[in-house]
């Protein structure tokens, strides 16, 4: 075998080697989208942030809510106290 016909061989080995990882790459692309995927999670993540302001807002709102409850609730009980001499039982306020 010449030098020549070495390099004629591998030269054909090299080039269908290259055709053949450019064939996986185009298939690999097809099937899994990569940029699809991530131009996706880039718009649902600017998304998340547009809507996070809203979110906050409502969970404020619930917080706020919730604690204005728990005064209410405090009060009541502060207001029914047997111990209070303005509260408690009616009994306890004839005394």
């Amino acid at each position: 075998m010449s030098i020549a016909q070495f390099v004629v061989n591998s030269t054909k080995m090299n080039i269908y080697n290259t055709l053949s990882f450019m064939t996986m790459t185009v298939k690999f692309f097809k099937k899994k989208r990569p940029l699809e995927s991530m131009l996706y999670s880039a718009i649902m993540s600017i998304q998340y942030f547009i809507n996070l302001k809203n979110e906050s807002k409502m969970a404020k709102y619930r917080r706020n809510h919730l604690m204005y409850r728990l005064n209410q609730m405090e009060e009541v009980i502060e207001n029914n106290n047997p111990h209070n001499f303005l509260g408690g039982f009616n009994i306890n306020r004839l005394q």
